[in-house]
C-alpha cells in the first residue's frame, strides 16, 4: 500500500458478520508484523469504536482503541480531523451496521476519499462479503459513490462460502487475492470471544487451560 498513513474501515451493512473481529486481527496485525509490511519497526495503531450498542473494538483492545461517535457534529468533527490527518499512524474503524449510512454519507459530503488521496493516505473498506441482498447492493453502491477508495472484500467462511459469493463482490484491479477468514473451532471462538483480549498476548502465552488439556492428551 501507498502512503505512510493506513485507515482501515472495517464494516458491514448486517449484525454478526465478524465485523469486530476482522477489526481485531487488522490492528494486532499491524502492531505485530512490521516487518512482513517492508517496516523497520510497528507503527502506532490507534483504533475507532463506532460500535454504540453491541460489543465492539474497544472492549476487546482497550489499550488502542477508543469509543468514538457520530450523534453529534462535535464527534462527528473529531473523528474525520483525525482520519484525515497524515501522522504515520495506522487506523482502524470498527464500523456498526447501525451507523453505516451516516458514516459514509458524511465521508461523501466532506469529499473523505478524495482528500485522503491528495494527502497520501492510503483508505481502504475492508467489507464482509454475505449473499443478503442488502450486503450485494450496499457493495455495489458503495464502490460506485466512493471512486478513490480501495475496496477489500472479506470472505468469513463462519457467513458464507463458495464460488457464487465471490462472484457478487469483486476486488479491484490492485488487489490480486480477495481476504478470507478461515472457520475457527468452538474451543478457539470461547477464548476469543473474552474480553478483553489480544491475539499477540494469547500467541505469546497460551491460556493455563490449553496448557493443561495438552498435558491430559
Amino acid at each position: 500500500m501507498s502512503g505512510s498513513t493506513h485507515v482501515f474501515i472495517v464494516c458491514s451493512p448486517r449484525p454478526r458478520t465478524g465485523k469486530t473481529l476482522l477489526a481485531r486481527l487488522t490492528a494486532e496485525f499491524y502492531l505485530s508484523n512490521a516487518k512482513a509490511i517492508g517496516q523497520s519497526e510497528a507503527k502506532p495503531v490507534v483504533g475507532y469504536d463506532l460500535s454504540p450498542y453491541e460489543p465492539g473494538l474497544s472492549e476487546f483492545l482497550p489499550t488502542i482503541s477508543r469509543q468514538s461517535s457520530l450523534e453529534d457534529t462535535r464527534g462527528q468533527i473529531a473523528l474525520f480531523d483525525e482520519l484525515i490527518v497524515d501522522d504515520d499512524r495506522t487506523k482502524v474503524i470498527d464500523l456498526s451496521h447501525m451507523v453505516l449510512e451516516k458514516f459514509f454519507t458524511i465521508a461523501f459530503d466532506i469529499g473523505f476519499a478524495e482528500e485522503a488521496r491528495a494527502r497520501g493516505i492510503s483508505a481502504v473498506v475492508m467489507y464482509i462479503a454475505d449473499p443478503s441482498p442488502i450486503s450485494v447492493r450496499t457493495y455495489a453502491i458503495l464502490r460506485e459513490k466512493f471512486p478513490a477508495l480501495t475496496f477489500l472484500p472479506v470472505f468469513n467462511d463462519a457467513v458464507s462460502r463458495g464460488l457464487e459469493i465471490r462472484r457478487r463482490f469483486p476486488t479491484m484491479a490492485e488487489i490480486p487475492l480477495p481476504l478470507e477468514i478461515p472457520q475457527m473451532s468452538s474451543a478457539l471462538r470461547t477464548q476469543v470471544d473474552r474480553r478483553p483480549f489480544s491475539f499477540r498476548e494469547f500467541r505469546a502465552v497460551p491460556p493455563t487451560i490449553c496448557a493443561t488439556k495438552r498435558r491430559r492428551s
